[in-house]
């Protein structure tokens, strides 16, 4: 999907959020366009924003602030040493025919 021009896009950001403050009685609390990049961020009330949502205008809308941390803490937090990467905790996979060491293929007959 091509991008608005920048003047576009302010024009078509402030039309919808006009609309939708039309419908639901509710200012949104913080309006910041993104005119180069065809996008805009909004804080407002949930009303507001389920809203705003159902426009047809809005091809995708996203939370920039989640409820939880994104960050996995790690569980069983050890130091490794490089020939244990890529197998099972603390045991060396045993070299097959296919495999020789540091991962080369023999070359084929």
């Amino acid at each position: 999907m091509p991008v608005n021009s920048p003047e576009k896009t302010t024009e078509l950001a402030n039309e919808v959020l006009s609309r939708v403050k039309r419908r639901t009685g509710i200012e949104p609390v913080r309006v910041n366009v993104f005119r180069n990049l065809g996008s805009f961020v909004v804080a407002a009330k949930p009303s507001f924003l389920t809203e705003l949502m159902a426009e047809p205008e809005i091809a995708s809308a996203m939370a920039n602030r989640q409820p939880t941390h994104a960050f996995i803490p790690p569980i069983r937090k050890r130091a490794v040493s490089i020939s244990e990467i890529g197998t099972e905790v603390g045991h060396r996979a045993p070299l097959t025919k296919k495999s020789t060491k540091r991962g080369k293929t023999p070359k084929a007959k």
